[in-house]
């Protein structure tokens, strides 16, 4: 799962985590939220 993988790597960087509002990521058979991982 290369979403997840590149998401987790984001949420490392504090810059990042500042600035993002909302990630999501889609796929047909399951809609994923990545909003608090990065945040937190």
């Amino acid at each position: 799962m290369q979403v997840y993988k590149a998401i987790n790597k984001l949420s490392q960087i504090e810059w990042f985590k500042k600035s993002v509002r909302d990630i999501r990521a889609f796929k047909v058979e399951d809609f994923s939220d990545f909003t608090e991982i990065v945040k937190s």
